[in-house]
């Protein structure tokens, strides 16, 4: 009897373990095409970096895949992600980055990525200090985006006012 329960438990552990490895695993991201949060599948060797030290600091990151925190902005002229919202609605060009998108990676349109015009995201891309849009406006760019993920940062609560 005892030697059954033996084996029971070191077969539930595991499968438990297989399970764990499973998740573990699994590609992240690669269902992000079909969810409407993110888009494309993340690099795991890219950089992750702040807005902040990628223009401070741009030679440290030429030419290497960034991961940045920013506001997204939709214009004509091109499109970039900003460090902050009122940089990308005042179109303060020296705190944002260009934006070249790689759509087959996205799995996406550029109309459906519109829809986060002016909202928080997480995105991917190579950085280029030389790559500053149409107008050669921007900090420098990201090059061949293929990650996208809405920030889900819930900032709707009512803020206190400034005093």
């Amino acid at each position: 009897m005892k030697d059954r329960l033996m084996r029971t438990a070191s077969a539930f552990r595991a499968s438990r373990i297989v399970g764990l490895a499973a998740l573990l695993l699994a590609q992240p991201g690669a269902a992000l095409a079909e969810d409407r949060h993110g888009f494309g599948s993340r690099d795991h060797a890219a950089v992750d970096v702040s807005m902040i030290a990628l223009i401070a600091n741009p030679d440290a990151y030429e030419g290497k895949v960034v991961v940045v925190n920013g506001v997204l902005s939709f214009d004509d002229e091109g499109d970039v992600v900003c460090f902050n919202l009122e940089s990308a609605r005042h179109g303060m060009s020296k705190n944002c980055l260009a934006i070249e998108w790689d759509l087959d990676a996205l799995r996406t349109k550029r109309e459906v990525l519109r829809e986060r015009h002016l909202k928080p995201v997480v995105i991917s891309g190579r950085f280029s200090e030389e790559f500053q849009g149409i107008w050669s406006l921007a900090a420098g760019g990201l090059e061949k985006v293929g990650f996208l993920v809405d920030n889900l940062i819930d900032d709707s609560s009512p803020k206190a006012p400034a005093p």
